[in-house]
């Protein structure tokens, strides 16, 4: 299995992100979503908070990646309804 940090940046590339390292790469992602980058911190927590997520940086993180867990892109419903949706929209009870 990829590292944790590989399978990160592989996602970042397959959202449009083209730098070969993980900082670069969320910056022009978050660019791309239309967040303008001040600090990493800042711009990812306003881009996480824009999907619905609440919570510390890393309770919000930690949600993302459950969402799309092999890190593929969920769709909007997905991003918002953390707790009962999959990646193929379906109810999970």
């Amino acid at each position: 299995m990829a590292a944790l940090a590989d399978l990160e940046l592989e996602w970042l590339h397959d959202n449009g992100a083209t730098a070969t390292n993980r900082t670069d790469a969320w910056k022009q992602f978050l660019n791309l979503q239309g967040f303008e980058y001040t600090t990493f911190s800042d711009a990812r927590n306003k881009w996480l908070k824009s999907l619905g997520y609440t919570g510390t940086t890393q309770d919000m993180l930690n949600k993302l990646w459950l969402t799309c867990q092999d890190f593929s892109q969920p769709s909007v419903s997905a991003w918002i309804d953390t707790d009962g949706w999959n990646d193929a929209e379906q109810w999970i009870d």
